[in-house]
């Protein structure tokens, strides 16, 4: 998607998607380290819309962006837990070593929300809402 453009806004619900990528960036001028992994709907009405799902990081490793190296906040983090639900197989030994490569196996289920305020509690404007995974539920084969 080009940055030109305003994140889509779609019906909060569960939908079908597959990874496309993930990239690390310093938000909120360097005060959050935070990992983006993208997915794109692949099922229903609203195929082809892309939806990222925000993690926050403990530290970022190297430089930022496309495969960003980073360290997860902890060993019950929100993107560990829901790393594992995804792959119950994957054996995690260290906090700065988890396989993103795994995301391109299958397609997942997500709940969508679309926030309501913005990163400083201000009320977003409807014609500014967007859309993004509020949780990644399950793979599905």
């Amino acid at each position: 998607m080009d940055d030109v453009y305003l994140k889509p806004k779609i019906p909060d619900g569960q939908y079908v998607v597959e990874f496309t990528r993930y990239y690390t960036a310093e938000m909120f001028k360097k005060q959050g380290a935070k990992v983006c992994l993208g997915f794109g709907i692949v099922e229903g009405n609203y195929a082809g819309f892309e939806l990222q799902r925000f993690y926050s990081a403990a530290r970022l490793i190297g430089s930022t962006g496309e495969d960003g190296g980073f360290k997860a906040k902890s060993q019950t983090s929100v993107m560990l837990m829901e790393y594992c639900t995804c792959f119950p197989d994957q054996e995690i030994k260290r906090l700065d070593r988890i396989p993103m490569s795994r995301w391109k196996e299958g397609k997942f289920i997500v709940q969508t929300r679309t926030p309501k305020r913005n990163h400083q509690g201000s009320d977003t404007p409807t014609q500014l809402q967007y859309s993004v995974i509020d949780k990644i539920i399950k793979r599905v084969e």
